[in-house]
C-alpha cells in the first residue's frame, strides 16, 4: 500500500478557539505549559538597558538604595596590592549577600584545582 504524505499551510485566528478547550490541551500537555510559562516569563522580564537614566536614579532614590560604599576603594587597593585574603575578608563582612565565609570559599577552590587543603582554616 502506497504512502501519500501531505504538507499545507493553515491558520487561524487562536481568538476564535474556546478558553475550555485551551485550558484542556494545556492540562493534556503539560511540557507544552511549562514551555509557555518560560517563554512569558523571558518576554516579561524587563531589562535594564529598557531603562533611561533618570528612571534609574529615581527608582534607587525612592528605595533609598545605598549606592554609596566607600569599601568598594578600599577592596580594589587590598587586591592591587595582592592581599586577597583581606579582600575577602572585607567583601564578607560588608556585602551581607549570604555569601559564604571566605574560608569556605578556598576550600572550594582548593578542592577544584587540586591544591593541597589545610587543615587550619577558621570559619
Amino acid at each position: 500500500m502506497p504512502v501519500i504524505t501531505i504538507n499545507t499551510e493553515m491558520s487561524f485566528d487562536i481568538a476564535d478557539i474556546d478558553n475550555d478547550d485551551i485550558e484542556r490541551e494545556l492540562k493534556r500537555r503539560p511540557d507544552l505549559m511549562r514551555e509557555i510559562e518560560d517563554d512569558l516569563r523571558e518576554k516579561l522580564k524587563p531589562s535594564i538597558t529598557e531603562f533611561d537614566t533618570a528612571d534609574l536614579l529615581t527608582e534607587l532614590e525612592s528605595r533609598e538604595a545605598d549606592i554609596d560604599r566607600p569599601w568598594i576603594e578600599r577592596l580594589y587597593r587590598l587586591v592591587a596590592e595582592g592581599r586577597n585574603d583581606e579582600a575577602l575578608d572585607l567583601i564578607y563582612s560588608e556585602s551581607g549577600e549570604g555569601l559564604a565565609p571566605p574560608s569556605t570559599e578556598k576550600r572550594t577552590a582548593d578542592l577544584l584545582s587540586g591544591k593541597r587543603i589545610s587543615t587550619n582554616v577558621q570559619n
